[in-house]
């Protein structure tokens, strides 16, 4: 959940990501508002023991940040693989396919590269993925609404795309499906509550659902 990554360090305000164990004290929530209980759905990483993001960036020499996520690791070198999320998705499309237990799946076809950008580009990340964000964290109501009606309007065009079809490309499942699902999934019981994307619920959209 969202604390300040020192504790016990008033002079430092940063808040960032922390992780804690099943049966630890619960976290005051930043806004005083109650705490968050940790309970047996916590699952502790048992590689860096890291308590926040910020620790696992400087284990990795890293004390500047932003210490974002996702973040892909390597336990063995105590470093920071990358953090840029679809550099690492395009990464474990291929580069681990070692140790995948179905390595012929192949996210990216050659056939449906242009086609899928364009859509990333135009639609899927600045308009919802980036979207959600830029409604909740809007400074202005007026930018609030400009973002919240892109959001919701691009929403429209993909329940109406998968009325058509299974897929946003068609009848293969892709990388840029993967990453919609990301939102679409966080979206009724995080994003409309925490982030006012309100107008609707994905429950409402038949397709996208």
């Amino acid at each position: 959940t969202w604390g300040k990554t020192k504790p016990n360090d008033p002079s430092d305000q940063h808040f960032g990501w922390v992780y804690r164990n099943p049966g630890d004290a619960p976290l005051p929530n930043p806004l005083g508002h109650g705490a968050n209980e940790c309970d047996d759905t916590l699952i502790p990483d048992p590689s860096s023991g890291v308590k926040s993001i910020r620790e696992l960036y400087e284990l990795s020499g890293d004390y500047q940040g932003p210490f974002t996520t996702p973040v892909l690791f390597d336990k063995k070198l105590n470093r920071i693989v990358n953090n840029e999320s679809t550099e690492i998705l395009r990464m474990l499309n291929v580069d681990f396919n070692d140790h995948a237990k179905n390595a012929v799946l192949n996210l990216y076809p050659e056939d449906k590269e242009a086609e899928l950008t364009k859509l990333n580009e135009t639609s899927i990340y600045p308009k919802i993925n980036n979207g959600v964000y830029r409604s909740g964290f809007a400074r202005s109501q007026s930018a609030y609404e400009t973002a919240v009606n892109e959001v919701f309007e691009t929403l429209e065009e993909m329940e109406h795309r998968l009325s058509n079809q299974r897929y946003l490309s068609g009848d293969e499942f892709t990388w840029l499906d993967l990453r919609l699902f990301m939102t679409l999934v966080r979206f009724d019981p995080v994003y409309t509550t925490y982030f006012k994307t309100n107008l609707k619920r994905i429950a409402d959209y038949p397709n996208l659902l």
